[in-house]
């Protein structure tokens, strides 16, 4: 199996990671930097089999589902591929949520079980107690109360494996958005959307991740970005996360050079706070790639930090319901000495992506004139919860293409 091709055999999610396990067992897959641990390849399989094991024991079945509230770290990693892996459906929450916003996100899911850490242990309690029907809560980093579970003993649950669900259109994770709606709504990615857009990523030649890049795991895992783009293709090509849980100009800058960092996903404000730095030169050495995404970048920014640090800038697309990306620069073939394109354009669509502008009536506009974005591709959600409202999904009877 060719690293490219790794999504393309996947059923499941978790099947990525059983796959490079089994591929390089002894290769680092995750680097957590706040919990300074290091887990293999083997390893984090090993804690997704037994996780899988221990929500099984607990009573959960396939297509209920699972939120937390995490930081970046191998618990969100191990609890997402775990989740994944037993058929149930991952609801990331961001760990800053205000109280409310997490009493609304358990609400509308239907969440069975709240996964949460020493930083989130507090909201998620209060969130619980004011739902009428309360998810039951595990905590990692945090002694239990009564009434919860500890994370631990969830994790130590049994060495029994478990089976994945073998249908890839599976509901895999729960995602709540705003970007095409204006309220949050929690849009629905199946493993076929999340596997297919892996695999669209990984076709662009070159491809942004290869298997002996140390990928910075900065961008948030709740957010699609950072749990598909990101986290999705170090599953895909094996290649090394190290996991960061905050940014700071000069720590983050200074960390890319301490763990050897190669590939740099990062959003535009990464961009602005490290251009015009006198050491990001010498900080970005070895960085072969920044990716940007997640909002515009300013041309001028990118401009300048590609060139103080002589790294290639690029720039993507994308929405929560494409499971996200849609376009990039990298299809221009900048990497590969093609003709640079527009500083101030996106890219365009990854291999198996079609685009359309149309206006307001659906109609195609002309070239250059303001519109609709009309995606269609194997990686679109299967609408939004709960019913599955606006599902533009291949597997869908309505019309095949989404608005972006």
């Amino acid at each position: 199996m060719s690293e490219q091709g790794a999504a393309a055999d996947a059923v499941n999610v978790a099947d990525l990671a059983r796959t490079r396990a089994a591929e390089r067992p002894d290769a680092p897959a995750l680097v957590d930097v706040v919990r300074d641990m290091t887990l293999t390849w083997a390893e984090l399989d090993d804690q997704v089999d037994s996780l899988s094991a221990g929500l099984s024991a607990a009573g959960l079945v396939a297509g209920q589902r699972v939120a937390f509230a995490l930081a970046n770290s191998t618990t969100f990693v191990v609890s997402y591929l775990a989740v994944a892996r037993c058929g149930l459906v991952a609801v990331p929450m961001n760990p800053h949520s205000a109280t409310g916003e997490l009493v609304r996100m358990l609400a509308d899911s239907g969440a069975r079980l709240v996964v949460g850490d020493s930083t989130t242990a507090d909201a998620l309690r209060a969130a619980v107690a004011d739902q009428e029907t309360a998810p039951a809560l595990a905590v990692d980093g945090a002694p239990a109360e009564p009434g919860e579970r500890p994370y631990d003993e969830l994790l130590a649950g049994g060495r029994a494996r478990v089976v994945s669900p073998a249908d890839p259109e599976n509901l895999a994770a729960l995602l709540y958005t705003s970007g095409t709606s204006g309220r949050p709504r929690g849009a629905m990615l199946s493993h076929r959307a999340l596997l297919a857009n892996i695999e669209q990523v990984a076709a662009v030649e070159p491809p942004p991740t290869r298997p002996d890049d140390v990928v910075l795991g900065l961008l948030p895992l709740f957010h699609v970005y950072g749990l598909n783009a990101v986290l999705g293709q170090v599953l895909a090509q094996g290649a090394s996360l190290v996991l960061v849980d905050r940014f700071d100009p000069e720590e983050t800058l200074r960390l890319v050079a301490e763990r050897a960092v190669t590939n740099v996903p990062v959003a535009p404000p990464v961009v602005a706070a490290w251009a015009g730095r006198p050491d990001a030169a010498e900080l970005l050495a070895g960085v072969r790639l920044v990716l940007s995404g997640a909002g515009p970048l300013d041309p001028e920014l990118g401009r300048l930090l590609a060139t103080e640090a002589g790294v290639a800038v690029e720039q993507g697309y994308g929405l929560t319901e494409a499971a996200p990306v849609v376009t990039t620069t990298l299809t221009s073939g900048a990497l590969a000495g093609g003709e640079r394109p527009d500083p101030a354009a996106v890219g365009g669509p990854l291999p198996g992506v079609e685009i359309e502008v149309r206006d307001p009536c659906g109609s195609l506009v002309a070239r250059d004139d303001p519109g609709q974005v009309w995606v269609r591709g194997p990686n679109l959600f299967s609408g939004y919860w709960p019913d599955g409202a606006d599902d533009r999904s291949p597997t869908a009877g309505g019309p095949p293409a989404t608005l972006g």
